[in-house]
């Protein structure tokens, strides 16, 4: 039943910072993997949900039976995995195989799936679940794949203090400072 593993870090993945090469270069991290004497990009989703290339590589630290919600803890980075009926375990991002992230919301908009008035998380998931055919075809749309880390607390924001349900929120640090105030209607 529980056939979805959520994996720790391989060992073959490596990060470096690109201005260590060249100060042409911007100083932003780069993802990938040694091979062949390069460093090349780090497997895609397709590759590591399709083949064994994580095999020895990569111990996963849970397994879950659900693979719509799997591909949404990718997306939303961390949560909570019940272990039994009193136990939970919580798994906060730890790095992802460094690819771009792709909604498959777009996805499904664009090849006329759903209208872009009606997407949403809960209008994705009925989508997945009715068309499970579709399933690998949608989730490969998105080549990022995320490696989690079990913490003891809840998700952790970025100034690793906890998060709050219902008040905390996600922001992309390219685009807002950090501890900017935020009104939500």
């Amino acid at each position: 039943k529980f056939k979805y593993p959520i994996y720790g870090r391989p060992s073959d993945l490596v990060t470096f910072n690109l201005a260590d090469f060249s100060s042409t270069c911007p100083p932003e991290k780069a993802i990938g993997r040694y091979a062949g004497g390069a460093v090349v990009p780090y497997y895609s989703r397709q590759e590591i949900d399709e083949s064994n290339v994580l095999q020895g590589k990569a111990q996963p630290i849970a397994w879950v039976d659900d693979p719509v919600d799997l591909f949404f803890l990718h997306v939303q980075g961390s949560g909570k995995i019940r272990i039994d009926r009193n136990e939970l375990m919580n798994v906060h991002y730890l790095i992802s195989n460094g690819h771009p992230y792709q909604s498959i919301g777009k996805y499904l908009i664009d090849k006329g799936r759903l209208a872009k008035e009606e997407v949403s998380m809960q209008s994705i998931r009925s989508y997945l679940r009715a068309h499970p055919d579709e399933m690998n075809e949608i989730f490969n749309y998105n080549p990022r794949y995320v490696f989690f880390e079990e913490v003891a607390a809840g998700p952790m924001g970025c100034f690793n203090i906890a998060l709050t349900p219902g008040r905390s929120i996600a922001l992309d640090r390219k685009q807002y400072p950090a501890a900017a105030l935020a009104f939500i209607q």
